[in-house]
């Protein structure tokens, strides 16, 4: 069984797996802090921090 809220991780987890792109999936999601975005998508901070640095525009 899924709560909806689960449900709603899918589709930003899945635009970060396939693209890397953790500063894009902030700007969607429109988190204000990349921390809160890694938290979100379940990943770490040492490796959130270094995509948002690949990726920042």
């Amino acid at each position: 069984m899924y709560a909806s809220h689960s449900l709603r991780r899918v589709n930003p987890t899945l635009m970060y797996s396939e693209s890397g792109n953790l500063k894009g999936v902030q700007e969607i999601l429109g988190h204000i802090n990349i921390e809160n975005t890694a938290l979100y998508l379940g990943i770490g901070k040492e490796e959130a921090i270094d995509l948002a640095r690949k990726y920042r525009a």
